[in-house]
């Protein structure tokens, strides 16, 4: 999936479609990518088709580990992830279909509150994100916007699903099950 991911972002777009299975994402693949430790990067032209068939089981973050599991903050040349303003737009992104994606094994935020998030965003515009199921774990946001740099011109989301979200409510009781950032 990652070699997938990295050859439609250099073809400048086009759809990966995940199918019939269950596929184990972890943190091994934050180190492979370029924006904020995001498991999977989107950019520009990109679509990412989840079958009902499948499901993204997210897995083996520590307690108290930051998670940014489905990135859209494009990374300009040198780049060094500290200041959203030097983030390139990412625009025309689309996350859909059927299937789930399953937080239950990612761990919590423990007492760090460190920022978890399903996906972030960061000048984004005519980004679509429906049909899906996102399940467990501990997140801070299920869709969070980076500092208020999302363009939010054309951000859909609509027919998903959020369950049991905050795995920790004792820990965690400064924030919500479902946190949708609008700028």
């Amino acid at each position: 999936m990652q070699r997938a991911n990295i050859y439609i972002r250099e073809q400048g777009g086009g759809e990966l479609e995940l199918k019939n299975g269950i596929y184990l994402i972890n943190s091994e693949l934050t180190k492979y990518f370029y924006s904020w430790g995001g498991c999977i990067n989107l950019d520009s032209n990109m679509s990412l088709y989840i079958d009902k068939s499948a499901t993204l089981k997210v897995g083996n973050f520590k307690t108290g580990q930051s998670l940014s599991f489905i990135s859209l903050v494009g990374a300009q040349s040198g780049w060094d992830g500290t200041k959203n303003t030097d983030a390139a737009d990412v625009k025309n992104v689309k996350i859909y279909g059927g299937g789930t994606i399953d937080f239950t094994s990612a761990g919590d935020m423990g007492n760090t509150q460190s920022p978890r998030a399903a996906i972030s965003l960061c000048r984004n515009s005519n980004f679509e994100l429906s049909g899906l199921t996102i399940k467990g774990g501990d997140l801070s946001n299920a869709v969070a916007d980076m500092t208020s740099k999302t363009y939010g011109i054309k951000n859909r989301v609509y027919g998903c699903t959020f369950e049991d979200l905050v795995a920790n409510a004792t820990a965690n009781t400064d924030h919500s099950t479902l946190y949708l950032n609008a700028v």
